[in-house]
């Protein structure tokens, strides 16, 4: 029967691809987006878990806890496109297998579930074992009292035997002690220190050492275990790997046993272990990934001190010792890229600290510049204004001047005089008016606000103007949104401001044009927009529209729409438009409820 795995990832592409490629290995697959599914669908036995660390109801790391107590027998490897360093060591430290980075390398996670649901099976058989010598021993028990007499001669041998069965049990049960160390732990000395000293509890050494090869000729890495207990590697240290014993392991990929090294020198290195007094030892492979990495070599005193059944056990610890090494590797490797990356971010920074400030210093310089180029062009716009109303003024000054200083008759120069006098009135009134308005524009806003329905004020401007539109020819269409929310306005602020937009699409028809005014209310704002089909605004001055004293009408200010930006940007808002030559202007005020 295939072995079930678990994919609990809420991305349906990686859950696919994950079962895709499992199912062509064998393997019975089932996906699952959500945590709470997957705790009900572990319940049906699965022998491995691939739980995403990230899920929409849960953290990964919670559903990995929670796996482990429902059902203690299934492995679990988290992966995650968010790796971090204390998400890896709580995956590992909750009894995670294995933690693995996206975007997943299919081959590296199939090797991973193998290797996890090898540990599963070794596990769920080492239960097993523990539960039938445990029923056996009862079975042995029970038959003793009932049937002591009858199996007097045969007492010596039950006892050998439940002596063996006590043996492998401690076997096992030190096994587990390693398997549980290395699960539970990335101290590499710690877990290298429970290994030689549970070891030693089943298999009897003098000497012990971990060698390690990166794939060269050399081994490159010798973790002294016994007589010193040294844990650490020796660095920098290298030793060839051609002709000894430890490369017949790696290139045979099984155990070495060497029964006595008196019989001669067979490998490189047995003229140094005969040094040591060392007169028996076992070479072990440390496979890792279906890889060779290194071994794990025993030295005794005694002669012929190892046998098959000592490599039956010794495979299943250098399974567990390869994994830790692997482990330690990638520890050390993200503590180091995690070192780096702080002093990266600090440096980053900083950076953007100088940057901010540099940005900050330049914006002050915009702003400053800015605001002398609005200066320039507001008095710019008033000396035009003023302009035409002085020349005129001027000019009718000189024609009195030249009248009393020439010859005259009175009743013409009086007439002539009045003439004079009325246009400087005109022109002193025009003066007075546009600085008035200007006046007004420049004042900072008093803004009294009051409550308003924005329904009622555009009646209003509406009401006001429709007669106007009538006798041109205008039709105004009116459309109304309902359950608008009552605003804080400025009423006669925005009463002005509806009519110079209504004023200026008047402008902007022909005879038996169309005019279209409507509210909304969308996501807590409300709308004003004011559309017609008139001739639109070209688009080389659509950016100088709201400018003040900006106009295209022969007798128009400029002001108007400066006046309508100014307002409803003073109530937090914000007015656009969108215009097509030939075919219109739709001018849009938007207003927050609150």
């Amino acid at each position: 029967m295939a072995e079930r795995i678990l994919v609990v990832d809420d991305e349906e592409d990686v859950r696919n691809i994950v079962a895709r490629a499992l199912k062509g290995k064998g393997y019975h697959v089932k996906g699952i987006s959500l945590a709470c599914d997957a705790l009900e669908e572990i319940k049906d036995r699965y022998e491995l878990a691939i739980v995403d660390i990230k899920l929409p109801d849960a953290s990964g790391l919670e559903l990995l806890a929670q796996i482990r107590r429902i059902s203690p027998l299934t492995e679990v490897i988290i992966i995650t496109g968010y790796a971090t360093l204390e998400s890896a060591i709580t995956a590992i430290e909750r009894g995670a297998f294995a933690y693995i980075r996206k975007p997943l390398q299919l081959g590296e996670l199939y090797q991973t579930a193998k290797s996890a649901i090898e540990k599963q099976k070794l596990t769920a058989e080492n239960q097993r074992l523990v539960a039938e010598l445990r029923k056996i021993n009862r079975r042995l028990e029970n038959l003793n009292r009932t049937l002591e007499k009858r199996v007097e001669k045969r007492t010596g041998e039950l006892r050998r035997s439940q002596e063996e069965t006590e043996k492998k049990a401690r076997q096992l049960a030190i096994i587990n002690e390693i398997t549980s160390a290395i699960t539970s732990s990335l101290d590499l000395n710690e877990i290298l220190s429970v290994v030689t000293e549970e070891t030693k509890k089943i298999i009897r050494f003098d000497r012990a050492s971990i060698s390690l090869t990166d794939g060269s000729r050399m081994i490159n890495k010798v973790y002294f275990l016994e007589p010193a207990g040294k844990k650490e590697p020796e660095e920098g240290l290298t030793y060839p790997l051609e002709g000894t014993g430890i490369e017949w392991v790696i290139k045979n990929r099984k155990p070495l046993i060497r029964e006595d090294f008196d019989g001669g020198g067979e490998f490189v290195e047995d003229e140094y272990i005969l040094t040591t007094e060392v007169k028996s030892g076992m070479v072990v492979p440390l496979i890792y990934r279906g890889e060779v990495i290194g071994t794990f070599n025993l030295g005794s005193k005694e002669k012929k001190a190892y046998r098959e059944e000592h490599y039956q056990i010794l495979k299943q610890i250098a399974g567990e010792i390869a994994i830790a090494l692997e482990n330690a590797e990638l520890y050390r490797k993200l503590k180091t890229y995690s070192d780096k990356l702080e002093e990266k971010v600090a440096e980053r920074t900083e950076a953007l600290r100088s940057n901010i400030r540099e940005l900050k210093e330049a914006q002050e310089r915009l702003i400053q510049s800015e605001k002398l180029a609005a200066t320039s062009k507001l008095i710019a716009g008033v000396a035009h204004e003023i302009k035409n109303p002085l020349n005129s003024m001027s000019f009718a000054t000189a024609n009195i001047e030249k009248m009393l200083n020439s010859g005259f008759d009175m009743r013409k120069t009086q007439d002539f005089c009045r003439e004079s006098l009325s246009i400087l009135r005109s022109d002193i009134g025009r003066l007075k008016e546009m600085v008035d308005r200007f006046m007004v524009f420049t004042r900072p806003d008093r803004i009294e606000l009051e409550d308003a329905d924005i329904n009622d004020i555009i009646r209003q401007v509406v009401k006001g103007v429709e007669g106007e539109l009538r006798q041109k020819g205008i039709t105004i269409v009116e459309k109304y949104a309902k359950r608008i929310p009552v605003l804080k306005l400025e009423k006669a602020a925005f009463h002005r401001c509806i009519l110079n937009l209504l004023l200026n699409s008047r402008d902007a028809l022909e005879r038996s044009g169309r005019i279209e005014i409507r509210s909304g209310l969308a996501d807590n704002l409300v709308t004003v927009e004011v559309k017609d089909n008139g001739y639109g605004i070209p688009p080389e001055i659509r950016d100088k529209i709201f400018d003040i004293f900006f106009t295209t009408k022969a007798e128009g200010a400029g002001l108007g729409l400066s006046q309508v930006y100014r307002t409803v940007e003073s109530h937090r808002g914000s007015i656009t438009f969108q215009s097509e030559p030939g075919k219109g202007t739709t001018f849009i005020i938007t207003l927050p409820t609150t």
